[in-house]
């Protein structure tokens, strides 16, 4: 699990024995830092963020000829960005990033849109990195609010809680 907080990221991994977190490094953060500056959309405010757009023309995205556009960011890093030709809505996004000194390309899919509040929203994702299998796949439904939301807002994520006395592991063990 990865956090970010609009200046430092930190990381917990369980599965490397990990469980307190740990900051991650600022070349190991860019990315994150990238996607919450883009969270409402690589294209919304784009030259108030620095970045230039350029129209690429259209280009085949399974079967459908997607309008496709360059946004280069001021440090060099690029996303294309296609857009479907009746809806202008995103089909694909296609990120590419230089970490660690190495080239990083990352393919985002949408799909399954569904208009909320006036907006249309992908309800269905998929991210992998490119030229290979699909990595991720997301899909969100529709929640229906009884309650006003909450936020809670920290400056680094909690420590983990201690673990369970070898008799409550059992318990539990046992329940299932």
């Amino acid at each position: 699990m990865q956090a970010y907080d609009g200046i430092q990221a930190w990381q917990i991994n369980p599965f490397f024995g990990r469980k307190d977190p740990e900051k991650l490094s600022a070349d190991d953060a860019k990315g994150m830092g990238e996607d919450a500056a883009d969270f409402a959309g690589t294209l919304v405010d784009y030259k108030a963020k620095g970045y230039t757009l350029d129209y690429l023309g259209t280009e085949d995205v399974d079967g459908t000829e997607a309008h496709k556009l360059r946004v280069t960011r001021s440090n060099g890093d690029v996303t294309y960005v296609y857009l479907d030709p009746d809806y202008f809505l995103e089909v694909r996004t296609v990120n590419r990033r230089i970490e660690h000194g190495v080239p990083n390309e990352t393919v985002i899919d949408y799909g399954d849109y569904e208009k909320v509040n006036g907006v249309y929203f992908p309800f269905a994702q998929e991210s992998g990195p490119n030229a290979q299998p699909i990595a991720r796949r997301c899909s969100s439904t529709r929640p229906k609010r009884t309650s006003p939301p909450t936020m809670a807002c920290s400056t680094s994520p909690p420590r983990a809680p201690a673990p369970l006395p070898p008799s409550r592991v059992k318990e539990k063990a046992d329940a299932n």
